[in-house]
């Protein structure tokens, strides 16, 4: 999963190198931009987190077993697509119930109750 912060940043980059003179650019920050959603995820990210307390930290840092990472293969996928429509307005927030009937067809609750499980572990130590 990607810190927050980090993404923040890198977010904050993108959108400050998307108003550079392009022939200023290296090929790191090219490619970056040139991927097909970077700009518009950078401006949601960075919208959604410009009061930065809306931050959570991932608290899970346990292995992720073969499954788990299938699931979030998908899930991530699907929680950038859905989250950044609608923060950016190609989406209704209506489609938050379909992200969420989604995300749970997708096993998304299979992965919650693998970190959950971990998590209770991590309790009793």
């Amino acid at each position: 999963m990607t810190n927050p912060a980090y993404q923040l940043t890198f977010s904050r980059y993108l959108l400050e190198w998307d108003q550079m003179d392009r022939s200023k650019l290296n090929k790191a920050q090219k490619f970056f931009l040139d991927r097909s959603n970077s700009r518009r995820e950078a401006y949601a990210y960075k919208t959604s987190f410009d009061n930065e307390q809306h931050e959570i930290a991932d608290q899970f840092y346990g292995p992720r077993t073969k499954r788990m990472n299938d699931i979030w293969a998908n899930i991530s996928k699907l929680e950038a697509t859905y989250l950044t429509g609608i923060v950016i307005g190609e989406r209704s927030l209506a489609d938050f119930d379909k992200f969420v009937a989604e995300w749970k067809r997708g096993g998304g609750d299979e992965f919650t109750a693998a970190v959950n499980q971990w998590y209770a572990g991590q309790k009793k130590r």
